[in-house]
Order: structure tokens, then C-alpha cells, then sequence
């Protein structure tokens, strides 16, 4: 998925849905807090929030603000499992380019270090940071998708949630982008690329870590043993 732009979030407003909010900060919280990270947390500050837009949204940006959308979270119809494999997902793109991002912020404040000491009054800073930001918001290579797929997967799995969450996830936005008409104004196919290789590749995850006993049929059904 892309990265959010601060500015559209800003424009767009929070969620005061206390489902949406609810929904977000539990499903957060339990992959941050029962999720197994080879990195110590304290350096991989997340914050989330949901808009109120009913578009279908999902990213996170150079800061590591993670958002979801209204819109999304009304789609997968406020499933816990769902909302959870998404989030990981995301949580996986921020592990990714965590180094990036430090460099790029820490950039920014040698630069205004520099700027400071040489007397100089133009401020520079907010066009850098600018240029980071935009060039941080590029959208992600496929094998960068597959790959945070595949962690966001196992994250989840670690923290207790159920692992067929993200293919009856990504199986409902491959229905969206498969149905345009009907979601007009709300669902962007090109936020969401790739849906059948990713699907793909997740029910093969799935099968193997669940020595075939979980499945996902029709979409958005989750089996284990054949039951529903």
C-alpha cells in the first residue's frame, strides 16, 4: 500500500466513531504487546488513528503514523481478524523501512543543527522535510508488498490473532476492485495493487502454517477442519 500523506489525513479528520476507535486501539495494542519483535519497541514508536472518510484507506507514513480509514473499517464490517491482519501489515511495512525513516528524520535534525550554527535565518527545514516525506510516500515495490504480507502474517499469528484474517481481508478489497461500479468514490483500485498474486501467496502461508487445517473459501469465510 502507499503511504499517508499527513496533509490529506489532516483534511480528512478523526473517526469520533468509539467503534472505530475501540476496534483500532484493541487490535493495536494486542499486536504490539503480545507480538514477538526482534526489535525493542521503544524505538519503533507507532501512533494510530482512524479517519472519518468513507473512502477504503490504509497506510502509514515516514513518522510512523499508522491510519486506517471509517470507510475500511465499515468494509470488513468491524471484523476483529480482519481489521487486525491489516493493521499488522502495516506494522510490517514500519519494521521494513524503520531504518530509512531514522535516517531521514535524523536528517532533518542535523540539518536545522547546521543551519543553527552557521547564524543562517532561512529555514530550510520544512521543504526537506517535505522532500523526505514525499519521497518516503512512493508506493512499495511487489516485493516489498509480499514481503510485509508475509511478516504482517506471522505477527499476527505470534500475537494470538487468527491467521486467516488478512486473506478474508484482502479477499474483500479484491471483491471491491473487482466491482468498481459499486463502490464509486469509495474504493481506489491503485491503493490496493497486486490483491490476487498477495491472496495467493497468503493462502499458501496459511496452508503451511496451519498444516493445512485452516482455510479461506468464498472470499471471506474462515474454516478450520472443514468448519465455519
Amino acid at each position: 500500500n502507499q503511504g499517508v500523506d499527513l496533509q490529506l489525513v489532516r483534511q480528512a479528520g478523526i473517526s469520533e466513531d468509539p467503534a472505530d476507535i475501540q476496534l483500532a486501539d484493541e487490535q493495536m495494542a494486542k499486536l504490539l504487546q503480545e507480538g514477538v519483535f526482534v526489535a525493542d519497541l521503544d524505538t519503533l514508536p507507532f501512533v494510530w488513528l482512524v479517519t472519518k472518510t468513507e473512502q477504503v484507506q490504509l497506510g502509514i507514513s515516514y513518522t510512523n503514523v499508522l491510519t486506517c480509514s471509517h470507510g475500511l473499517l465499515q468494509q470488513v464490517h468491524h471484523d476483529p481478524d480482519e481489521t487486525a491482519a491489516l493493521l499488522a501489515q502495516q506494522v510490517a511495512i514500519a519494521l521494513q523501512h524503520q531504518p530509512v525513516r531514522r535516517a531521514a528524520q535524523q536528517a532533518g535534525q542535523r540539518y536545522e543543527e547546521v543551519l543553527q550554527q552557521s547564524g543562517s535565518k532561512t529555514n530550510l527545514q520544512p521543504q526537506l522535510l517535505d522532500v523526505l516525506e514525499k519521497t518516503a510516500l512512493q508506493p512499495a515495490t511487489d516485493i516489498e508488498r509480499y514481503a510485509s504480507d508475509a511478516q504482517g502474517f506471522y505477527l499476527l499469528a505470534d500475537a494470538g490473532g487468527n491467521p486467516g484474517g488478512a486473506v478474508a481481508a484482502m479477499s474483500r478489497l479484491q471483491y471491491m476492485a473487482k466491482n468498481p461500479e459499486a463502490f464509486t468514490g469509495v474504493f481506489r483500485k491503485d491503493d490496493f495493487p497486486d490483491l490476487g498474486r498477495r491472496i495467493e501467496r497468503l493462502q499458501t502461508l496459511l496452508k503451511a502454517y496451519s498444516c493445512g487445517h485452516v482455510s479461506v473459501l468464498e472470499g471471506d469465510k474462515v474454516y478450520v477442519d472443514a468448519q465455519l
